[in-house]
């Protein structure tokens, strides 16, 4: 039996890319269909079938997707495109909304931040756009100011750990709220592919490491157990009630997971988690068909993987 799919925000090194390929790897056949905002976004996936869509905030996005499903026949959206950042209440960095340069002085002078901070817009952020590291307070004014040019709000977030102790967690809840299962990455940000913003360290804090980095949504790394890291982000998706995919990303810093993001759809490294034992997308599919997913069942393969560029031409 053919199952049919479709998987929205399909681009070139997307998240909906990530879910498409997966499924590709994935135990079952499946009819794919991708959907986009245009038709020439879509050349990474040449063969499957395709669908423009209005952009997810447009009013009447979500009657041009069911009639999309309706008329490609699909038994299952798999949404790829981002969506508001979620936050839950367990151990995260020290956070302060930022509105203005004079608020970001005071809450590094009144103690609740400690340098270095890292500013980032409120909203968004996806790829760490707009993201930058203040290491003293002549910098720290510089990028509120500059930021605010482009973002309507802003968050202050103290940088905490080291480099290499970053991971990227996926965690599958179905929709009963049963846990399916999770996986976790240590993140190797060597690579330009991988690291959006590195600095050298200038605030005499050892422990943060030489350098000071804010990876992009591109993972690269390294695939093992890592139960300590799985059981709190599963701690964390719990507690949020979630009933789908979640991607958690944090710092270990002694014994204790710092979450900084959670994004409520699946991981931008998604195709490379189903190659290692960890398929998402087609634990939700068997889910919903009643069928009993293989999510779980085995322990992740220890593997390292790393990411790359690739070209694609479109003719005529």
């Amino acid at each position: 039996m053919e199952i049919g799919v479709l998987v929205t925000g399909v681009g070139n090194i997307t998240t909906g890319e990530q879910i498409y390929n997966a499924l590709l790897f994935g135990r079952r056949r499946y009819r794919i269909t991708i959907a986009n905002v245009e038709h020439r976004r879509m050349i990474v996936a040449n063969g499957a079938r395709k669908v423009v869509l209005p952009p997810a905030d447009h009013p009447d996005y979500v009657q041009a997707l069911a009639a999309a499903a309706n008329e490609v026949e699909a038994h299952c959206i798999l949404p790829g495109s981002d969506w508001e950042l979620m936050r839950s209440g367990v151990a995260v960095p020290a956070t302060a909304d930022c509105t203005s340069v004079e608020a970001a002085v005071d809450a590094v002078a009144s103690g609740r931040l400690k340098l270095p901070v890292v500013i980032k817009p409120k909203h968004g952020s996806g790829g760490s756009a707009n993201v930058y590291i203040a290491q003293d307070e002549a910098e720290l004014c510089f990028f509120v100011r500059y930021a605010m040019h482009s973002e309507s709000a802003l968050v202050l977030q103290e940088y905490i750990g080291d480099a290499d102790h970053e991971f990227s967690v996926s965690v599958i809840h179905y929709p009963d709220g049963t846990l399916g299962g999770s996986m976790a990455a240590r993140r190797h940000l060597t690579s330009r592919l991988s690291t959006h913003l590195k600095t050298p360290n200038r605030t005499g804090r050892a422990e943060l490491g030489p350098w000071l980095i804010i990876s992009t949504g591109h993972s690269q790394g390294e695939i093992d157990d890592f139960a300590d890291v799985r059981a709190a982000a599963e701690h964390v998706a719990t507690q949020i009630g979630s009933t789908g995919p979640l991607n958690i990303q944090g710092r270990l810093l002694g014994s204790e997971f710092y979450v900084f993001e959670i994004n409520p759809r699946f991981s931008g490294s998604t195709a490379v988690r189903a190659q290692a034992g960890h398929n998402g997308p087609e634990a939700l599919i068997d889910w919903h068909l009643g069928v009993e997913p293989e999510l779980g069942k085995q322990g992740a393969r220890r593997s390292t993987f790393i990411r790359g560029l690739r070209d694609y031409l479109d003719v005529g």
